[in-house]
């Protein structure tokens, strides 16, 4: 999910005309969609991977993360940059 930057502090929400600042409306936009894209009444909406795209993102990006292995039918969490399957006891 890419939750979009604030604007900067300095800018008011509110415009000097009454209205929403374009760029507070921008952002209220794109992190409506973002929600919606990636969020619902079920809960989180995992990102779905290959396992060779799994591959690439372990050794390309070191940050706790999950995402769901298409071909392995496996929901998968990087711990220290290595993603492992999570087990279902």
């Amino acid at each position: 999910m890419n939750v979009p930057n604030l604007p900067h502090p300095e800018v008011p929400i509110i415009s000097e005309n009454g209205k929403i600042h374009d760029s507070w409306y921008r952002f209220f936009t794109q992190l409506t969609s973002e929600c919606q894209n990636n969020l619902s009444e079920e809960g989180l909406n995992i990102p779905t991977q290959t396992t060779n795209d799994i591959n690439t993102l372990q050794t390309a990006n070191p940050l706790p993360s999950f995402v769901y292995d298409s071909n392995k039918h496996a929901v998968m969490v990087a711990i220290n940059g290595v993603y492992k399957t999570v087990q279902v006891v």
